[in-house]
């Protein structure tokens, strides 16, 4: 998969240069465009042949891959090239040879990956595909339907968990339910939670899941949402302040509050005071992997309702009715096989779903020579259940086509037990290059929403919400399918999940990453974190990243770094390329520095549109293109008080016209225009500006009348700018003093960087 993956990412970076293709030299083009065909074509086979052997692409996959991440290395230093020269001043021929040279070295490694994969379609013995072609057709809308509410072996706990929240006992009560990752508990504790909810027997109800990393900030807040009392004002407020609000809205209420899969009692011990007892039958329900948990929240491990495994009655009608539906019967000749594979699912809900789902991806689910190569490869030879189960999942990836493996895979950098809304998820997958137009789709985001339809039918993704036109919204993955995917995504170089733990203030965290993605999970405060790599392209965090106080990113080639409702308060990112690189989920960041080792072409693509985030309050750029009919880009941004744009450059003469509504909070404005010949603003346009700092600015030869009526102004600063723009600088000054303003100052500096007196 990982050779798949890298292909996919050396195609990406070569149709970004051939997207360039006005600054691609004409001798070079052609390269390119035969280099990019034939990359498609390798991965197209790789496609082909992971179908026909099931994933296999044996031990040549290792070496693709390592001869496509060179061969991406050397294609992104050309597009590095093309995208950062002037073209307007041509290029040397030192230049051209370094080109070229990187060129032959990416084709060099290309021809290396196609000799493997001839080797290995000349070694390719099988004739046809292992799975017939033909299909045992009936309603799959109705069968799914039916399947995705199947509780089947649960009649006897369902009954019993009602009982305990239906009782007379007008104490609150607590409900553990215990068993191991995959035997349901989630399922029934989501069926008695529904249940009561249209009985209407209590108030007020709330879900919330705790996982592995508790952070009570974070409990606290998803119990006020659940219970639907949450307003955007809570965020501001302390931790007390939200437990007093949950304590003070459940007083006198009978509530039934769900904490779903916890994992420590300290948790327990933290939540349980937010829960008044008020003797009118409330009920806590909550789940456990772990009987010291379950049975300390119970107050006694005998009140711990322990789940069972499925029987093998149990386990092949479970099955049974996830292929065939309720309406439909299963062909006498597959019982005896159905039967054996369900035995040897260990009585596991979630491996019996997922093999279901493998059946069904099949396409051929009467085929009796695909239930027999599952049930082959399933056969129970595993000391323990968590091992069989773990063994019958991976086998489920394996299965899984070449194209949907990365996707799938990626979707394991998204925290524990989280909501994973869709379409930023099939954005990323756009952005990594995973995603290619098909005969049925030419729209990439049409192509995500099949690819993670399929992964849902092969019960591998879980549905959370969807919208009001059926289309998903939101998606969620179970923890032991999780970690499958964090297991293999490092075993197969896909990903690396680097954690940051150290408790100290002063403590700096230096990453140095071989992987071509960065998963970056903060248990811990106060870090500095740097990040120093040139082999790395994305950088993830997790959505519930805590604040440390900068994060420095020094890589030539990162296209994406992604960190949900980060609260780091400053980013510094020192880069080299800026083809995809999107801030603007980082809704906490107040400071956001980007420096670019060179200029850009003046006339390269680029979208600012949404890369600053609208929280900004200090924004420093330094040698990056931006053209100056984008102000209004950054004028928008309605926190910002710091703006410092040095050696930008645009080369075509530019008008700046300000607009009302903007730079509405700026204090500090520091910025070259060399390139602009025109600046209008009224005094309304900057309200708040108290220091103004212009840097070559020898087109303008005057400032704008709005400027010298800005009550807050109390600083000009002038460097190697336009001598009739100092006259109009030392007139502003004169006004100002006459009217009483003797704090307001003028300083000029020349172009050797001395003051000038006067």
């Amino acid at each position: 998969m990982a050779a798949y993956a890298a292909l996919l990412a050396l195609a990406r970076s070569l149709q970004q240069i051939l997207d360039l293709e006005q600054y691609v030299d004409p001798l070079h083009k052609e390269k390119i465009f035969s280099l990019h065909e034939k990359v498609d074509l390798i991965a197209t086979f790789l496609e082909d042949y992971s179908d026909k052997h099931h994933g296999k692409l044996d031990c040549v996959g290792n070496g693709i891959r390592k001869a496509a991440f060179e061969a991406q290395d050397f294609v992104d230093s050309y597009l590095f090239w093309v995208s950062t020269t002037d073209h307007e001043d041509g290029s040397s021929s030192s230049e051209v040879k370094n080109l070229d040279g990187d060129l032959t070295m990416a084709s060099e490694r290309i021809d290396f990956v196609w000799e493997e994969t001839m080797k290995m379609n000349n070694s390719d013995t099988t004739t046809q595909d292992i799975l017939p072609s033909e299909y045992y057709s009936f309603p799959v809308n109705d069968r799914s339907s039916t399947a995705k509410n199947l509780v089947v072996g649960f009649d006897d706990d369902l009954n019993a968990i009602k009982e305990r929240l239906y009782d007379y006992e007008a104490k609150l009560q607590i409900i553990p339910i215990f068993g191991m990752g995959g035997m349901g508990k989630t399922t029934l504790a989501r069926k008695a939670y529904e249940d009561s909810i249209l009985s209407q027997y209590f108030d007020m109800y709330a879900w919330i899941t705790v996982s592995q990393e508790y952070r009570k900030r974070e409990i606290l807040s998803g119990i006020l949402k659940s219970l639907k009392i949450y307003k955007e004002q809570y965020s501001d407020k302390s931790e007390a302040q939200l437990a007093t609000l949950v304590y003070q809205n459940l007083i006198g209420r009978r509530y039934l509050i769900v904490i779903d899969d916890i994992w420590s009692t300290k948790a327990w011990d933290d939540l349980k005071m937010l829960f008044p007892d008020d003797g009118n039958g409330s009920r806590i329900l909550l789940t456990s992997r772990i009987l010291e948990v379950a049975a300390h929240a119970g107050s006694s491990d005998t009140l711990v309702h322990r789940m069972s495994f499925l029987n093998e009655d149990q386990s092949w009608k479970l099955l049974r009715q996830r292929v065939f539906g309720q309406k439909y019967s299963c062909p006498p000749q597959l019982v005896e096989v159905g039967k054996k594979i369900a035995k040897n699912c260990g009585g596991l809900p979630l491996t019996i779903v997922v093999v279901a789902g493998l059946v069904l991806s099949s396409g051929n689910v009467m085929s009796e020579q695909v239930w027999g190569n599952i049930s082959e490869n399933i056969s129970s030879r595993e000391p323990t259940i968590a091992l069989q189960c773990s063994k019958i999942l991976c086998f489920s990836y394996d299965r899984l086509p070449l194209r949907l493996k990365p996707c799938f895979l990626y979707i394991a950098a998204f925290p524990e037990d989280s909501d994973i809304d869709v379409s930023k998820l099939i954005r990323l997958w756009v952005a990594e290059g995973f995603l290619k137009p098909n005969d049925k789709f030419k729209c990439l985001e049409d192509v995500g929403e099949g690819y993670l339809e399929d992964l849902v039918k092969r019960s591998l993704v879980l549905v959370s919400k969807k919208g009001p036109d059926g289309k998903l919204e939101t998606v969620g993955i179970h923890d032991m399918l999780r970690e499958i995917c964090i297991t293999k995504a490092e075993e197969e170089w896909f990903f690396h999940h680097h954690v940051c733990s150290k408790k100290y203030s002063s403590h700096k965290e230096f990453i140095e990453n071989p992987y071509r993605r960065l998963k970056i999970h903060i248990v811990d405060r106060c870090f500095e974190l740097n990040i120093n790599d040139s082999s790395v392209r994305s950088i993830l965090f997790d959505e519930s990243l805590i604040s440390f106080p900068s994060l420095h990113v020094r890589s030539r080639h990162v296209c994406i770094l992604d960190a949900p409702h980060a609260y780091s308060k400053n980013i510094s990112y020192v880069f080299s390329t800026f083809v995809n690189l999107r801030l603007s989920n980082l809704r906490n960041l107040e400071e956001l520095q980007i420096r670019m080792y060179y200029y850009f072409s003046t006339d390269y693509s680029m979208t600012w549109k949404h890369v600053f985030p609208m929280g900004l309050k200090k924004l420093y750029l330094e040698s990056v293109p931006f053209p100056w009919e984008n102000m209004n880009i950054i004028g928008s941004l309605p926190e910002l008080q710091v703006l410092h744009m040095t050696a930008i450059r645009v080369n075509k003469a530019s008008e700046w016209r300000t607009e009302e509504g903007q730079f509405l909070q700026l204090k500090y404005f520091h910025s070259s225009l060399n390139y602009v010949v025109k600046w209008e603003m009224e005094k309304e346009h900057f309200p708040c500006l108290e220091s103004l700092i212009l840097d070559g600015a020898i087109w303008i030869y005057k400032f704008p009348s709005g400027v010298e009526e800005i009550d807050s102004l109390q600083y000009i600063e002038l460097r190697n700018c336009n001598k009739s723009l100092v006259e109009s600088a030392k007139k502003i000054q004169r006004q100002q003093h006459e009217i009483g303003t003797d704090a307001f100052r003028v300083r000029v500096i020349d172009y050797k960087g001395k003051d000038v007196l006067f």
